[in-house]
């Protein structure tokens, strides 16, 4: 089975449905994510490689492996709420589980060339899905259109 050709829409999915049997481009390989448990995370696949949720807690990560996700992506600057939890603790739940965790916190409204940046060396560096979250999944959404915007410009 052939992968769809991927559409410039965003397609919004539960957490319980955004899987299904969905391929996805892992370098050169295919990989195929799992079916996801049955819990409340909006997860929205916008790329071949890549998904955007909001925030994300410390036990959401487990799931996240069992799903197949390779990497996670937290946009989110530490201290933005009192509610989040911190990069560190994110960053070891991820390593825990076998993935890979990279913060490149984003302020609101204030996307940087710098931010831009390390978001493409992070899909590049990147093997297989990835995750990218930040409060509500704009941020990485955005990140995500300005380097797609970029590349297409280039002729690439």
């Amino acid at each position: 089975m052939s992968p769809q050709p991927e559409s410039n829409s965003v397609k919004s999915t539960s957490y319980s449905n955004a899987i299904n049997d969905n391929l996805w481009l892992d370098g050169n390989r295919r990989r195929r994510l799992r079916r996801a448990p049955d819990i409340p995370m909006k997860i929205e696949r916008i790329s071949d490689r890549l998904s955007v949720s909001p925030q994300i807690q410390v036990s959401d990560v487990s799931h996240l492996s069992k799903l197949g996700f390779a990497a996670i992506i937290n946009n989110r600057p530490d201290g933005e709420s009192d509610d989040q939890p911190t990069s560190a603790e994110l960053a070891q739940e991820a390593h825990r589980h076998g993935l890979v965790y990279a913060h490149i916190p984003v302020i609101p409204g204030r996307i940087e060339q710098r931010d831009v940046q390390a978001f493409v060396h992070a899909q590049q560096s990147l093997d297989g899905p990835v995750l990218a979250f930040c409060r509500s999944g704009m941020r990485a959404t955005q990140l995500w259109a300005i380097t797609s915007e970029r590349h297409q410009g280039s002729g690439g």
